[in-house]
């Protein structure tokens, strides 16, 4: 079913009727963790697994089809293919991709791959850090029918049977930048905090910056991102730069190299 072609034959007196695809649409996030897997649903084909946080405060997670064959052997980092160098472009995660390619990231992307030794879409860290918009799109088309032994129904003359499918997926629409674009600059004054904690020793049991007990979860996922993102002295300052982090001891406390690796892990 295409929804939106349903609701709007609706009306609005029939508002109770309407339909959804059950995921977020027409937001502002940035790309928090991404990683490749495979669906707890049992399926054999790995997927990309993107995780947004909203400016909204909602945590999404997206899934991004690879296509066949695709393994990874180094717990989701990265990806080969036994004979592909590219990904098929009738797969979820090509159009994911390329509508980031098309919608301004081209450069930041090219970068990435670069540092990453030219593997672009096929390291999960190319995304960690990236800001889009990002719009649900519907996509009908014919599959061809199939019985309970999941084999194809013909007609009595020997025609194969169709049905129309609907996909929905999560695609970003506009390129806003990375996490340190959208981040204020704060006044210099500030470093002489900074200068006198980020020698303190991170405790042993320190947690992931998630369940850490210091600073809001949008605070916390930033801090993530920037240690996925950055060299250690980088991520310091711009940790520092962040609002709301020079208010949070805890915080300050954990800027170490253990506790900068530990987010990495």
């Amino acid at each position: 079913m295409a929804t939106d072609d349903y609701n709007s034959e609706l009306g609005e007196e029939f508002d109770e009727f309407r339909v959804t695809t059950g995921l977020k649409d027409d937001f502002d996030g940035i790309i928090t963790d991404a990683y490749f897997g495979k669906p707890q649903s049992g399926g054999e084909n790995l997927m990309l697994f993107v995780k947004v946080t909203a400016d909204d405060g909602d945590e999404v997670e997206n899934r991004y089809g690879l296509g066949k064959s695709w393994v990874s052997y180094d717990g989701g980092k990265t990806v080969e293919h036994p004979t592909d160098k590219y990904f098929n472009n009738r797969t979820a995660y090509a159009e994911m991709f390329a509508a980031a390619v098309k919608c301004g990231a081209k450069e930041e992307l090219g970068r990435r791959s670069k540092e990453l030794e030219r593997r672009g879409p096929k390291d999960s860290r190319l995304w960690v850090g990236l800001k889009f918009h990002w719009l649900v799109k519907q996509e009908s088309f014919q599959v061809p029918q199939r019985d309970e032994a999941g084999q194809e129904v013909r007609s009595e003359t020997g025609v194969r049977l169709m049905t129309e499918v609907t996909s929905n997926r999560v695609l970003p629409t506009k390129w806003l930048g990375t996490d340190a674009d959208q981040a204020p600059a704060k006044p210099k004054a500030t470093r002489a905090k900074k200068e006198t904690t980020t020698t303190t020793e991170a405790p042993t049991d320190a947690p992931a910056a998630e369940s850490n007990g210091g600073g809001t979860s949008a605070l916390m996922a930033k801090v993530k991102v920037l240690a996925r993102t950055q060299p250690f002295e980088t991520w310091v300052d711009k940790v520092m730069d962040l609002p709301g982090a020079l208010d949070d001891d805890d915080l300050v406390s954990q800027l170490t190299e253990t506790y900068y690796e530990e987010l990495q892990a």
